[in-house]
C-alpha cells in the first residue's frame, strides 16, 4: 500500500491564485528554493506530497522549551506508512526562506483495517512535531515606548510541506563509511595536505607544497588551519581583499604563507593534527605563526597537547585562534539530528564558505536516523560532553603567553531578515549563552576550564559586552570575521606579538546572550552586567514605568525626543524689488514704491519674516549722535555699512588664496568679520528662534541650511559666521581669538547650503561601500605618464577608503565629456570627484570645467552641459576639487557650477568658493569620504572634514572654510552607518590624508621618514622607496598620498626679483609644522615642482624647516637638466629620478639630524656639496661624504649609532649606482 497522509483540517490551502480571474486573491506562492531542491535531489529522497499552506501563528498553541525559549507549535501531517518505511518532512518557509528537516517524534501503529493481517503488513502512523520561535504580536518600540504590531508576514506564514520517502543507505553500510564517501566526493577536486599560498588581485591561490628546510627558512612563517565544512579558499578567502593585509604580509613573511587542507567530518582534529606534522621536514622545530577559523582551533590545541602528537617539531610563535569552539558547541551536542541537519542546511545555504553543510546535510538525511554522536568523528570532536573535548580539557595546558582570541558576540534586531530565517531553523533551541551563530562566543578563549590561560589584554570581542565597539551588533558572525578591517587590524598587530590596543575585557564576566526571544530586544545586556563605557548609552534599556493609578492624569513623555522633531533651522534671503527687477534686466521705469529684500527662517512649524535691509537706511529722523545704544543695536541702516566691511574681507580673503597678496588679515579681524557675519544673519527676532533650535536640539546635531535668492549675497564666505554666544565647542586649538564663541561650521551647528528649487533631493540608503568615480579631467603629468600610471596615482588618494572596506573606487584618467557619459549611463555611482581646472566667466556669469580631447587640447564644459551629463543617474555627491567651483555670478541666481548642479537635482555638490591649498583640499576629501562612508549625514561628514582640515593642516585659520557644501537635505546618508571601533587603528591614515602607509615599527630606534611626491612627478617613487628600504634597516621610508586637485597650487606664493612665482618656505614652515606628527613620522620630505625662496634667497631647490623635521625640494632645475620631455620607465631601475629620489632622502636625513648641512671640503661628489651651478654630480657620479664631512658627521638624537647611520646613508647613495 501507499504511504497515507493525512492534513490537519486549519491547513489552508494556499496554492490557487486569483490572478487573471478579475477577482483579488492571494498570488501565487514562491516556487521551491535552491537549497530544497538540492536537498530532496542529492538526498535521491521520493517525494511523496507536496502541499503550500497558510496558517495563522497567532491562532496556533505555544509552549515553552526546556531551553527557556517561547515556540509556537504549528500544525504537521501525519502519515502512515509499513512499517519498515522511513519518511521525513521538510517545510519551506516562504516568509523567511527558512529550511527545517524534521523526522518523526514518535510512531504508533495505525489502526488495523481488516481483522487477521499478518505482520509485514501492519502499518505505522508518524507522528511529527513542528515549532517556530513565538512571534510577539504587541511589543513596545525600545525607541519610543509606542506598541506596534509584528508584521502580517510574519504573524500568517505561508508554509511549503514536502513529504519524503527516504531509500536506502542505512540498511547497507555504517554511518562512519557513509560520511567518509561523501567526504571524498565533496573534496575530489580540492587538493589536501599543506598548500603554498599567494595573493594577488584580491584573490587567494593556493598549490600543494612538498615543505623543505628552505621552504620555511628564512624568516616567519604562517599557517592558515580552516574549520568544519570549508577549506582554505572558501574560509580565508576574504584576507586577500583586503589590501592591508595582503601588504602587510607579504612584508613580513614573503612566500613563507602556508595553509593546511583537510577533512573535517570524517576525520578528528587529533589525526588531522598528525597528518599536518607528518608534512613537516625532519628536524625542526620550526616556527610558525598560526591563524585557526573553527574547528581549525582544536586542531591546532592537539598539535600543542603534550606528549600526544606535537612533541618538539612545530614550534608556534603567535597564535590567534578565530572563533574556536574550546570547549565545543551545542550544535553537535544535540539528541536530535534532524535539528542539526536543518541548522546546517539554513547555514550553508547561506554563507557560500561553508556550503558543503547543505550537501552533507542532504548525504546524511538518508542515514543520520539513529546514529551514535561518536560515529560521526569530525562532528564528535566538539561535542561538548564527547571524550575528544574532555581529553582537551583535562591535559596539561600548553605554553599560552603569545596566544590571541578573536571571537563575535551576534546580536540581531528584530527585523534582521538572517535572524528570521534561523529563529525558524530553531538556532536559540541549542543556545543558552552567548554565540556567534554556531559557536560559544566565551569558549573563544576558555581553555581547560579557564578563562585566564589567555591574557585578558589578548582578547578581541565584536558585539555586546565585547570591546570591538560597534553600532551594529549583527554585523560580525562566525562567517565573516575575515570580512572585518578591525579584524584584519587584530590580526596584523597580534601576529606581530603585540597586543591588539584593545580594552582589557574580564574573561569572567558572562556576555550578554539573546535570551532566545525572537522580535525583543535581542542585544540587550544580562542583568548585572556593565557594557563598556562607550557602548552604555547604545545599548542601555529605556526603564518600564510603574503602573500608574487609575485615576491618575496621563503625563506627558518628556525623556524620550519625538520622532518628527524638527532638526533644521533654515535661512532664506528673498530678494526685494531692486532685486527682481536686476533679475529681469534693469529697474522699470515709474516704480511707484520700492521693498526691501525679506530674511524668512524656519524651524518646525515656527516661522520669523523680517525685512533683510543691505543698503544703509535713513535715520528716521534720527543722528548717530542722538541715537541710544540700543537704537544703534537694532538700527538696520547700518546694514549696508556691515555689507561694505564684508565684501571688503571677501576680497581680502580671495588675494590672499590666489597669491596676490601674502599677508592673511590676523586673527582678530576674522574674529570680526565673523561677527560681522552673525549680525547680519541673527537679527533679534531670528536670534530667539535660533536659540530655541539650540536648546531643543541639546546633544544632538543641529542643521542650519542657508539660501540666498540675491546673488551678491550668496557668494560671500557664509562659513566663517562666528557666533559670540556660544560655548567653545566650534573653538578650535590655536585659534588664538579670545574670548567665549565659536564658528558655528566647527562648533555644535551642521552649516550648509542651499538653492531655491522644485527638484527633491530625497533618495534612500544603499547598502555596501560607496561606490566612487574619480575623474581626472587632465593628465596630472601628460608628458610622462602612462594611462596605467596615472590610473595608479588617482587610486593611491583613496586607498585607506578601499583598505576599510568603506569605498570602492573606479578611476576615468584623462577624462573628456563622451567618456565620462559613458561611465555615469552604465554604471551605478554614489560620488563622482572630480580633479581638474575650473574656471568661472564673470561677464557670462556662467561657471564651467575644462576637459581635454584626444590630442590635449582644452575642451571647456559648461554648467549646463556638466548638469545634463551627471543629473538623474542617481549620483548622490558630486566633489568638484577644483577652484572657482563654488563661485557665483553677481546678477543671475543659482550660477556657477554648484549651485547649477543642486538646482537641477544633484542632492549634494562639495565646491571651493575660493584657491585652496594641495594639502587642505586633499585632508577635508579624506576626511568627509571618511566620515560619508561610516554613515554620517553629508552635512555632519562635511562638519568633521573643516574640522580635520583646522586641526591638521595648522594655523593657517581659513581653509576649513574654503569648501562649500550645497544641499537640499544635509541630513542624506549615502550608506548604513557602520562604525569602526575607535580603539582599533583600521589603517595607517584612517581618516587622515590618504598618505603614509605606516608599518608597525620593529624596534624603538627605527627612524620613520614620509615621502611626498605632491606633483606627482615620480610614477615609480613607491619601487625606488621600497629599493632604499631593502640595503639598510635604520631608516623605514614610505609614501604620502592625497587626491591632489589639478590647478590648485600649494598657496604660499612669492616672487623673486624677477618676478617670477616661487614657493615660500618662510609661510609654509608655520603651516606646516604639525605634519610630521599627522603622518606618524620622525621626518618629511616634500617634492615640488616649483622654485623655492626663504627670507634670504630664491631659486633654491632644497629648503630645510627649523620648526619642524620638513625640507622641501624642487624638481624644476632637475627638469631643465634632464630634458625630461619624453616618457622614463617606471621601474626601479638605476636612472635619473631615481637617484634624485635618493638625493632626495638622504639629504633630508642630513639636514635635520647633523650639525652641518654643507660640505667642509666643496667637493663636487659630496652629498651636501652646494651646487650653485646646478650641474647635479649626482646624475652621473656616485655620491658619498667626503672625509671632512664623514668625520665630523654626528648623528644628532644619538651619536652612540654614528656608524650604523653612515652605514646606511652609503648603502642608499650608492642603491642606483
Amino acid at each position: 500500500m501507499k504511504p497515507k497522509i493525512s492534513w490537519p483540517v486549519e491547513l489552508k490551502d494556499a496554492t490557487r491564485s486569483s490572478r487573471g480571474t478579475g477577482k483579488r486573491g492571494k498570488a501565487a506562492p514562491r516556487p521551491r528554493s535552491a537549497c530544497l531542491n538540492q536537498l530532496l535531489e542529492q538526498s535521491g529522497a521520493e517525494v511523496l506530497q507536496e502541499k503550500v499552506a497558510e496558517i495563522d501563528v497567532r491562532r496556533s498553541p505555544r509552549r515553552s522549551t526546556r531551553e527557556g525559549t517561547e515556540v509556537t507549535v504549528i500544525p504537521a501531517p501525519e502519515i502512515e506508512t509499513a512499517a519498515n518505511e522511513r519518511v521525513a518532512l521538510l517545510v519551506q518557509h516562504e516568509a523567511t526562506g527558512a529550511i527545517q528537516i524534521r523526522l518523526p517524534d514518535t510512531s504508533s501503529p495505525a489502526p488495523a483495517t481488516r481483522r487477521g493481517a499478518s505482520v509485514k503488513a501492519k502499518r505505522v502512523v508518524h507522528h511529527f512535531t513542528l515549532e517556530i520561535a513565538a512571534p510577539e504580536e504587541d511589543e513596545p518600540s525600545v525607541d519610543t515606548g509606542v506598541k506596534r504590531r509584528q508584521p502580517r508576514g510574519l504573524l500568517r506564514r505561508v508554509i511549503r510541506y514536502v513529504v519524503v520517502k527516504l531509500v536506502g543507505k542505512l540498511a547497507q553500510k555504517g554511518a562512519a563509511f557513509l560520511i567518509g564517501k561523501w567526504e571524498q566526493h565533496a573534496w575530489a577536486k580540492r587538493p589536501r595536505g599543506w598548500l603554498r599560498v599567494s595573493f594577488a588581485n584580491k584573490t587567494m591561490s593556493i598549490r600543494p607544497v612538498a615543505l623543505g628546510e628552505n621552504d620555511i627558512k628564512g624568516g616567519p612563517c604562517l599557517l592558515l588551519v580552516h574549520g568544519t565544512f570549508s577549506n582554505t579558499t572558501s574560509c580565508f578567502a576574504d584576507l586577500a581583499k583586503s589590501a592591508a593585509f595582503v601588504s602587510w604580509a607579504q612584508a613580513r613573511y614573503g612566500d613563507r604563507i602556508f595553509a593546511f587542507n583537510h577533512y573535517t567530518m570524517s576525520e578528528t582534529p587529533e589525526e588531522n593534527a598528525r597528518a599536518l606534522l607528518a608534512g613537516l621536514p625532519t628536524g625542526g622545530p620550526w616556527s610558525f605563526d598560526v591563524v585557526t577559523h573553527s574547528r581549525g582551533g582544536l586542531v591546532m590545541r592537539q598539535m600543542m597537547r603534550p606528549g600526544a602528537v606535537n612533541g618538539t617539531r612545530f614550534l608556534p610563535q603567535n597564535v590567534v585562534l578565530v572563533a574556536s569552539p574550546n570547549a565545543g558547541t551545542p550544535l553537535v551536542t544535540s539528541d536530535r539530528w534532524d535539528e542539526v541537519l536543518t541548522l546546517f542546511a539554513n547555514l550553508g545555504d547561506l554563507f557560500p564558505a561553508i556550503g558543503d553543510a547543505v550537501s552533507w546535510a542532504a548525504d546524511a538525511l538518508n542515514w543520520i536516523a539513529g546514529v551514535a554522536s561518536d560515529e560521526l568523528k569530525g562532528l564528535a570532536s566538539m561535542n561538548m560532553t564527547g571524550e575528544q573535548i574532555r581529553r582537551l580539557e583535562t591535559s596539561p595546558a600548553p605554553a599560552t603567553a603569545r596566544w590571541h582570541a578573536l571571537v563575535a558576540n551576534w546580536h540581531p534586531d528584530r527585523n534582521n531578515k538572517l535572524w528570521l530565517r534561523l529563529a525558524d531553523a530553531g538556532v536559540d533551541r541549542f543556545f543558552q549563552s552567548a554565540n556567534d551563530l554556531v559557536v560559544p562566543a566565551e569558549g573563544g578563549w576558555k581553555l581547560h576550564g579557564r578563562d585566564d590561560l589567555i591574557k585578558a589584554a589578548h582578547i578581541g570581542c565584536f558585539g555586546p559586552g565585547g570591546n570591538i565597539a560597534n553600532n551594529d551588533p549583527s554585523r560580525v558572525h562566525h562567517i565573516n570575521f575575515f570580512e572585518q578591517p578591525e579584524a584584519i587590524t587584530f590580526l596584523t598587530q597580534t601576529l606581530q606579538g603585540s597586543a591588539a590596543g584593545l580594552p582589557a575585557l574580564n574573561p569572567s564576566d558572562p556576555l550578554p546572550s539573546r535570551g532566545g526571544r525572537r522580535g525583543g530586544r535581542l542585544g540587550a545586556p544580562t542583568p548585572g552586567h556593565a557594557e563598556p563605557p562607550s557602548r552604555l548609552a547604545a545599548t542601555r534599556e529605556t526603564p518600564v514605568p510603574a503602573p500608574r493609578e487609575p485615576e491618575a492624569a496621563i503625563q506627558p513623555a518628556t525623556v524620550l525626543r519625538p520622532v518628527d522633531e524638527p532638526d533644521t533651522l533654515s535661512i532664506v534671503i528673498l530678494g526685494g524689488s531692486r532685486e527682481y527687477d536686476m533679475a529681469l534686466g534693469g529697474p522699470k521705469k515709474g516704480e511707484a514704491k520700492e521693498f526691501p529684500p525679506k530674511l524668512l527662517a524656519t524651524f518646525g512649524n515656527s516661522q520669523v519674516l523680517i525685512d533683510f535691509h543691505v543698503r544703509n537706511a535713513k535715520a528716521n529722523g534720527k543722528t548717530d549722535a542722538t541715537k541710544t545704544s540700543e537704537d544703534l543695536a537694532c538700527d538696520d541702516g547700518r546694514m549696508g555699512t556691515r555689507f561694505q566691511k564684508v565684501i571688503a574681507m571677501s576680497h581680502s580673503i580671495r588675494d590672499y588664496t590666489d597669491g596676490e597678496t601674502n599677508e592673511l588679515p590676523g586673527d582678530d579681524v576674522m574674529l570680526s568679520f565673523g561677527r560681522t557675519l552673525f549680525e547680519l544673519l541673527m537679527r533679534p527676532e531670528v536670534l530667539r528662534l535660533y536659540d530655541i533650535a539650540r536648546s531643543r536640539r541639546a546633544g544632538c546635531p543641529l542643521y542650519v541650511t542657508f539660501t540666498s535668492q540675491i546673488p551678491w549675497v550668496a557668494g560671500h564666505p557664509w562659513e566663517f559666521v562666528f557666533d559670540p554666544t556660544s560655548g567653545g565647542s566650534g573653538r578650535l586649538p590655536g585659534d588664538g581669538l579670545r574670548g567665549s564663541g565659536s564658528f558655528i561650521a566647527t562648533g555644535d551647528v551642521i552649516f550648509s547650503r542651499n538653492v531655491l528649487t522644485p527638484r527633491p533631493s530625497a533618495l534612500p540608503v544603499r547598502h555596501g561601500p560607496l561606490r566612487i568615480l574619480v575623474v581626472s579631467a587632465q593628465p596630472l603629468n601628460a608628458a610622462r605618464l602612462s594611462i596605467a600610471e596615472e590610473e595608479v596615482l588617482l587610486r593611491r588618494g583613496f586607498e585607506d577608503l578601499v583598505d576599510a572596506g568603506l569605498a570602492i573606487v573606479q578611476t576615468l584618467p584623462r577624462a573628456n565629456p563622451m567618456l565620462l557619459q559613458r561611465a555615469v549611463a552604465t554604471a551605478p555611482y554614489d560620488v563622482v570627484h572630480f580633479i581638474t581646472h575650473g574656471e568661472f566667466d564673470r561677464e557670462r556669469e556662467e561657471g564651467g570645467l575644462l576637459f581635454q580631447d584626444e590630442r590635449g587640447h582644452e575642451w571647456p564644459v559648461s554648467e549646463e552641459e556638466l548638469c545634463l551629463l551627471l543629473c538623474h543617474r542617481g549620483i548622490r555627491v558630486v566633489f568638484l576639487n577644483a577652484c572657482e567651483t563654488a563661485v557665483g555670478g553677481k546678477r543671475r541666481f543659482n550660477s556657477g557650477m554648484a549651485a547649477a548642479l543642486v538646482e537641477s537635482g544633484i542632492p549634494a555638490v562639495v565646491a571651493n568658493q575660493f584657491s585652496v591649498d594641495d594639502l587642505s583640499a586633499t585632508v577635508f576629501a579624506q576626511h568627509f569620504y571618511w566620515h560619508l562612508g561610516h554613515g554620517l549625514s553629508v552635512g555632519q561628514a562635511a562638519r568633521e572634514a573643516r574640522i580635520g582640515v583646522r586641526c591638521f593642516v595648522g594655523k593657517d585659520s581659513i581653509d576649513w572654510a574654503v569648501p562649500v557644501l550645497y544641499c537640499g537635505n544635509p541630513r542624506l546618508q549615502l550608506c548604513e552607518p557602520t562604525r569602526v571601533p575607535m580603539t582599533v587603528q583600521v589603517t595607517a591614515t584612517a581618516p587622515g590624508v590618504a598618505g603614509i602607509r605606516r608599518r608597525r615599527r620593529h624596534a624603538d630606534d627605527v627612524v620613520s621618514m614620509a615621502v611626498w611626491d605632491v606633483a606627482y612627478n615620480f610614477p615609480q617613487l613607491r619601487q625606488t622607496l621600497a629599493r632604499l628600504n631593502a640595503v639598510q634597516r635604520v631608516f623605514v621610508l614610505e609614501t604620502v598620498d592625497g587626491s591632489v586637485p589639478i590647478g590648485i597650487p600649494i598657496r604660499n606664493i612669492a616672487r623673486n626679483s624677477r618676478g617670477e612665482c616661487q614657493f615660500d618656505a618662510v609661510r609654509a614652515e608655520a603651516k606646516l609644522r604639525n605634519l610630521p606628527a599627522a603622518l606618524d613620522a620622525d621626518l618629511v620630505a616634500c617634492i615640488i615642482d616649483q622654485p623655492i625662496s626663504d627670507a634670504e634667497d630664491s631659486d633654491l631647490y632644497m629648503k630645510g624647516f627649523d620648526a619642524a623635521p620638513v625640507t622641501f625640494t624642487s624638481t624644476q632645475k632637475f627638469r631643465e637638466k634632464l630634458g625630461w620631455n619624453k616618457k622614463q620607465p617606471s621601474t626601479a631601475a638605476p636612472t635619473a629620478e631615481t637617484r634624485f629620489i635618493a638625493m632626495v632622502v638622504v639629504s633630508t636625513i642630513l639636514w635635520h639630524r647633523s650639525d652641518s648641512v654643507k660640505c667642509l671640503s666643496d667637493t663636487p661628489k659630496c652629498i651636501l656639496f652646494f651646487d650653485h651651478d646646478y650641474d647635479m654630480p649626482f646624475l652621473t657620479l656616485r655620491p658619498v661624504l667626503c672625509p671632512k664631512c664623514r668625520q665630523a658627521f654626528r648623528y644628532n638624537p644619538a651619536p652612540q649609532r654614528t656608524n650604523e647611520v653612515l652605514a646606511a646613508l652609503d648603502a642608499m647613495m650608492g642603491a642606483f649606482y
